[in-house]
C-alpha cells in the first residue's frame, strides 16, 4: 500500500505542477473541472451503497455550471458574460428540473424522496461548489503570464499535502492520544500537531520560493491551512464511515478515488481563495 502511494505521488505530482504552472487557463479549468465532476460522481456512488439513489445527472449538470461560472467570472476578457449566462443557465436548469419532477410527483407520489434530494444537493455543494474554487483561485490576478493565481494554487495544494504527510508521519511515530476515535481511529492529537507544523512551514517555504511576501497575514494563512485540512479529512472520514465505505474509488493506486484525495483540500482551497481576496 505504501509503495503504491509513493509511486502514485511520484507520477502525479510532476503532472499536477505542470498543469497548474504551464497549462493555459482554459485547459487547466477543463482538467480540474473533469476531476471535480468525477469527485461528484464518486460521492453519489458512495451514497448509493446505503440504498439511496441521488439524481446523478442533475448533480453533474449543476456542478458543471459551477465550474463554468468559476471559469468565466475569473476570465479578464469576459466581464458581463459570466454574470449572465451561467447564472441564467443554472436558473433554467433547476426550474425545468423542479417542474419536471413536480409533474412526476403529482402522478406518482412515491417516486421522489427527501433523501434523494438531500444527497443530490449535498454532493453538489460539498464537491461541486467547494471544488469550483480550484478554478476561481487559479484566475486570481489574471490568467495570462506569471499571474498570482497559480502561485496560490501551489500553496493551497502542497501546504495541504505537507500537513497530511507530517500528520501521518508524526502520528505513526509518536501518536498516543486519539483525536476522534469514532470518526477516524488513526488520527491523534500528536499527528495533528505535526500536521499543523508541517502545513505552516510549507506555506512559508513555498511563499519564499514563489516570491510572495512573508507577512503576518501569510503566517496566519499558514495556520489556517492545516486546521481546515484536518477538518476536511475528518468530514470525509465521517461520511465514509456512516456509509460503511473504505474508499470512494480506486482510480489512484494506493490512495483510492478522486474524492479520497480531495478530502483535505476542498475546505482549504475555499479558505485560501477568500483569504487572498479579502485579506491579502
Amino acid at each position: 500500500m505504501l509503495r503504491a502511494r509513493v509511486i502514485s505521488a511520484l507520477v502525479l505530482i510532476p503532472i499536477l505542477i505542470c498543469t497548474i504552472w504551464f497549462a493555459p487557463y482554459w485547459l487547466y479549468a477543463a482538467l480540474f473541472g473533469a476531476v471535480i465532476l468525477l469527485g461528484v460522481y464518486e460521492f453519489y456512488k458512495v451514497v448509493r451503497s446505503i440504498g439511496v439513489h441521488p439524481y446523478v445527472t442533475v448533480g453533474l449538470i449543476i456542478t458543471a455550471l459551477f465550474v463554468f461560472y468559476a471559469y468565466f467570472s475569473s476570465h479578464p476578457s469576459l466581464t458581463t458574460f459570466p454574470n449572465i449566462l451561467p447564472s441564467l443557465g443554472a436558473v433554467v436548469a433547476l426550474t425545468g428540473y423542479f417542474a419536471y419532477y413536480l409533474h412526476r410527483f403529482t402522478k406518482r407520489p412515491g417516486a421522489i424522496t427527501v433523501a434523494k434530494w438531500l444527497w443530490t444537493v449535498a454532493g453538489v455543494i460539498y464537491v461541486g461548489w467547494l471544488g469550483s474554487h480550484f478554478i476561481a483561485l487559479r484566475g486570481v490576478g489574471g490568467v495570462d503570464g506569471w499571474d498570482v493565481g497559480r502561485r496560490w494554487i501551489i500553496i493551497a495544494l502542497f501546504a495541504t499535502f505537507a500537513a497530511d504527510t507530517f500528520a501521518y508521519m508524526i502520528g505513526r511515530l509518536w501518536g498516543r492520544h486519539k483525536m476522534a476515535p469514532r470518526i477516524s481511529p488513526g488520527k491523534t492529537w500528536e499527528g495533528a500537531a505535526g500536521g499543523f507544523a508541517g502545513g505552516l512551514g510549507a506555506t512559508v517555504l513555498l511563499a519564499y520560493i514563489l516570491s510572495i511576501s512573508v507577512t503576518w497575514q501569510l503566517i496566519l494563512l499558514g495556520c489556517l491551512i492545516p486546521v481546515f485540512a484536518i477538518l476536511g479529512d475528518l468530514t470525509e472520514s465521517k461520511f465514509k464511515r456512516s456509509t460503511g465505505v473504505k474508499d470512494a474509488g480506486s482510480i489512484i493506486p494506493g490512495h483510492g478515488g478522486i474524492l479520497d484525495r480531495l478530502d483535505s483540500i476542498l475546505f482549504v482551497v475555499v479558505v485560501v481563495y477568500y483569504y487572498v481576496l479579502w485579506v491579502i
